[in-house]
């Protein structure tokens, strides 16, 4: 999956447009907003003078001083190598220390540290799944995504939960969370947590998620919708769930289009994989 689930970047990236990316306050709408920590105008202004060693000080003074989201994005400049004389790997320090303090964000920069790891920490999937479970317990919509999506995909016996996986997603969803409607829409299209594989939903979700803001893309899905929307009745149906999904409560547009369709679609029913 090449979606950036819960964070609007790779930690690898390390560049500053990335770390202004990650801290700005661009909701999506006004009743669909993501998670992300505000950044006094001093620091932000700092950045944009790329005196990150300044804005640096001025985060970490402000952090000590009981400002846990501080030190989160101290963090930030430190990870993408921003702070001179400071190493990547001790940004982990902050995030810790942050995240000791129940700051929110922090918890999810370990979490996606702890998926593919970084420096000397390798991925750890156990821990990507304690930190993710933290943050979501704090209410953090895209938190449940991703730790909805884990419990779904892992091959880890410790970890995989469908039914639990599924619930968090629509938790996801309920918070406001777009990629929960994305990784809804790809749990119909593969038939995960015992929902009948249907393409036409799966599709319908995944592309109502996109819009909303989500990006990245999912070939497996992307590769394959041209042959499902070939079909004319599918394509209709399709557009009438999209129309419904955009006007109403997912739930409302899933029954409605449930109650007119009542057969499932799979497409490998209709036209095998050539």
């Amino acid at each position: 999956m090449r979606f950036k689930s819960f964070l609007k970047g790779s930690f690898r990236a390390r560049s500053v447009a990335f770390l202004l990316f990650l801290i700005a306050l661009a909701p999506i709408n006004s009743s669909m907003a993501e998670e992300g920590l505000a950044i006094d105008p001093v620091v932000e202004q700092l950045i944009k003078q790329e005196k990150y060693e300044q804005a640096y000080d001025v985060l970490l003074k402000d952090g000590r001083n009981g400002n846990a989201s501080s030190l989160t994005l101290a963090g930030d400049l430190v990870i993408n190598g921003a702070v001179k004389g400071v190493r990547p790997e001790e940004a982990i320090a902050l995030y810790l220390d942050a995240t000791s303090k129940n700051e929110v964000e922090s918890m999810m920069r370990l979490a996606f540290i702890f998926k593919n790891g970084f420096g000397s920490i390798k991925p750890d999937a156990i821990k990507e799944v304690q930190y993710l479970q933290m943050a979501a317990n704090r209410s953090h919509a895209i938190a449940y995504s991703a730790l909805g999506w884990v419990q779904m995909t892992s091959r880890d016996n410790r970890i995989q939960n469908q039914p639990a996986g599924l619930k968090n997603i629509k938790k996801a969803i309920d918070l406001g969370s777009p990629y929960g409607i994305v990784r809804l829409g790809e749990a119909y299209w593969q038939g995960m947590a015992g929902l009948k594989r249907n393409q036409i939903v799966g599709l319908a979700l995944y592309e109502h998620g996109k819009s909303l803001g989500v990006e990245g893309s999912e070939p497996a899905i992307e590769d394959r919708s041209k042959e499902v929307l070939s079909l004319q009745d599918v394509k209709v149906s399709y557009q009438k769930l999209r129309k419904d999904l955009k006007s109403m409560p997912y739930e409302k547009a899933l029954e409605l289009h449930f109650q007119a369709n009542p057969a499932h679609f799979d497409y490998r029913s209709v036209q095998p994989k050539k």
